[in-house]
């Protein structure tokens, strides 16, 4: 390694690499040295099965440190390459040749660098800029580097080595279903453990035809935490996003709301509340929102859990008021189990004379069944809202009187997984029942309850 004239900046930046042809080289191409005797900054090419390219950006002691990998399969190692390492405070993105391989969220935490940068022979150039600059993007090679887009459908998923489908989050408004997701990478890893989400957004009016739309929630700042679930709301012409974020400095989890005019485009999150004690506060999340059946306003449901006198914890769904949708006030918990396990994802709906409780244990959504709008709740004798391995389902209505589920399917044993939407069918007594929607076959006949 050769040492060079230039110096990591102290904040955000942009490393840009040129990158001779790699041929059969392998090991470190460019690092940084830290603190700790630890690099500050390395990336290298780990070669053998799969070949990689590995950067590795350590910040605070007390954070672990970001790993973001590009596989080298489709990647020519007899073209020269172009990579840029961008750092943003809150954001770190690897590029090769204006393709985006991964990213990672450090918290705003930089590389504590101690000397300057130093490069392989393989490094043709270097340059190093303050600020987190534009990277000019290349569809062709997007389609070379990470496959072709595909059509959604059942076992639908982003583009990208380590991308998945998370919590699903289906909503519908004037004949057009959408479907908010938890855009994941690295299964729940990333943000350091915290996960990193952002909320994806796919739209259709058939089931057929879909719409990739820009991101609706994003991280988008130093101190804002991963997205969590969370549902969205329209009332008066506006869309309201209810979500909460995980705080990887471990702060009480705020519940906020951020509001758009067309679904899409989503203005700046506003924090509505933090649960109190004896609420573990940093447990807060999935919030849902549904109106009042007598027309007093709303109510806010969302996954909890709490210290009783007694000394237990127990999940629970905390319950939230509003006449306005902006000021929420805190009501008894809405539903506790006897359990520590939290009920999450919670899903409310009214649905041809029956009102209906969803909320997910361990991954699985279970359901209660009602005449009343606010209970006594009924449990069916299989309350599983779906016998396969549907992951945290959550509802909305469809045209035609029609009801859908949305769900992920886990990609082996990992958090976070593939597309799945499945269609509700009401029996007489209540219960429900799902099969795969006519317009959305699924891989088998065998995998329906219908």
């Amino acid at each position: 390694m050769t040492p060079r004239t230039e110096h990591l900046p102290s904040g955000a930046f942009t490393l840009t690499l040129r990158l001779a042809p790699l041929g059969h080289f392998t090991g470190p191409l460019l690092t940084c040295p830290g603190e700790g005797g630890q690099p500050a900054l390395e990336l290298a090419r780990t070669g053998g099965t799969p070949d990689l390219l590995r950067c590795i950006v350590r910040g605070s002691p007390a954070r672990p440190a970001c790993e973001l990998v590009a596989p080298l399969g489709a990647i020519d190692s007899t073209e020269s390459h172009k990579l840029v390492l961008r750092h943003a405070g809150h954001r770190i993105d690897l590029f090769v040749d204006g393709v985006l391989l991964d990213e990672d969220w450090p918290v705003g935490h930089y590389p504590p660098a101690t000397g300057p940068l130093q490069t392989a022979a393989v490094v043709r150039g270097l340059e190093v800029h303050r600020g987190a600059g534009e990277v000019a993007s290349d569809v062709v090679r997007a389609d070379r580097y990470l496959g072709p887009a595909h059509p959604v459908g059942q076992g639908w998923k982003p583009r990208g080595h380590n991308v998945h489908v998370g919590d699903c989050m289906p909503f519908f408004h004037a004949g057009r279903f959408h479907v908010y997701y938890l855009r994941d990478r690295r299964q729940h890893a990333s943000m350091g453990g915290c996960g990193g989400h952002q909320w994806a957004h796919l739209s259709t009016t058939d089931l057929r035809c879909w719409e990739e739309h820009p991101l609706a929630l994003v991280i988008d700042g130093d101190t804002a935490g991963s997205v969590c679930t969370g549902s969205v709301f329209h009332h008066a012409g506006i869309f309201h996003a209810f979500h909460s974020l995980r705080m990887a400095d471990g702060a009480p989890a705020p519940l906020c709301v951020a509001t758009s005019r067309d679904a899409v485009h989503f203005g700046p999150r506003r924090v509505l509340a933090t649960l109190p004690a004896p609420y573990d506060r940093q447990a807060t999340r999935d919030p849902v929102v549904f109106p009042d059946a007598a027309g007093a306003g709303f109510h806010l449901l969302a996954t909890a859990a709490r210290r009783e006198a007694d000394g237990r914890e127990r999940g629970c769904l905390a319950h939230f008021t509003s006449a306005d949708l902006r000021t929420w006030d805190l009501r008894e918990p809405f539903l506790i189990l006897d359990v520590p396990t939290q009920p999450e994802c919670p899903d409310y709906f009214a649905w041809r004379g029956w009102h209906y409780l969803i909320f997910s244990l361990h991954g699985i959504a279970r359901y209660r069944k009602s005449r009343h709008p606010l209970g006594p709740w009924e449990t069916p004798a299989d309350d599983r809202l779906d016998p396969i391995d549907a992951r945290v389902m959550k509802t909305a209505a469809f045209a035609g009187d029609r009801r859908l589920g949305a769900a992920f399917i886990a990609d082996g044993d990992g958090w976070g997984g593939t597309l799945c939407l499945r269609e509700l069918e009401q029996q007489p007594d209540g219960t429900l029942r799902l099969r795969w929607p006519a317009e959305m076959p699924g891989p088998t006949a065998q995998a329906s309850r219908g």
